[in-house]
């Protein structure tokens, strides 16, 4: 019994004394300097200088099983890929920029902006699905913003709601009537 619960214990710390898993599918990576790439309790991708990730065909994807952090000493630029971490931290002293078909999916985690400068979103940028409602922070030194994102609700289909017009309609004909 003794060497059971050892090994239960062995077992569940183990987790936390592994590096993050992560994969990289589909994305061309560039640095104007210098990239460090570490691993330990999250995936860290460090750049000097301009940083840039855009994804090559629609399955694009960066994937960690616990935390993503991109950061940059210059600019930050992402477009046409997909983020999936329960956390997701980007950091650019400079300008942030967050382009088409950008998705960043945590399953209910957070994502956090820190930038020095402008941060840009385009239209359609952050591709929120329902396992990515969360928490988004936007932290600006001085200033400080976070919202609670949160999925909308389901909008009804056409024929849903002429369904529920005709059986109303009817309704209210049997009342006038009867």
């Amino acid at each position: 019994m003794r060497y059971f619960l050892k090994s239960l214990l062995v077992l569940a710390l183990t987790p936390a004394l592994s590096h993050a898993a992560y994969s990289l599918e589909n994305i061309n990576a560039d640095c104007s300097e210098a990239l460090t790439i570490r691993q330990g309790a999250g995936v860290s991708f460090q750049c000097l200088g301009n940083f840039s990730l855009t994804g090559d065909g629609d399955a694009a994807r960066l994937w960690s099983d616990r935390s993503i952090t991109l950061s940059a000493t210059g600019d930050l630029s992402l477009s046409h890929l997909s983020i999936v971490a329960p956390q997701i931290q980007l950091f650019s002293p400079g300008p942030l920029f967050i382009g088409n078909d950008v998705t960043l999916n945590t399953g209910g985690g957070s994502v956090i902006l820190t930038r020095g400068g402008d941060v840009s979103l385009q239209p359609s940028t952050l591709g929120m699905t329902d396992a990515s409602a969360g928490t988004l922070t936007l932290d600006g030194g001085a200033s400080h913003l976070t919202w609670d994102v949160r999925p909308a609700g389901a909008v009804p289909e056409p024929t849903t709601w002429f369904l529920m017009l005709v059986g109303v309609s009817v309704v209210l004909l049997r009342r006038r009537l009867g």
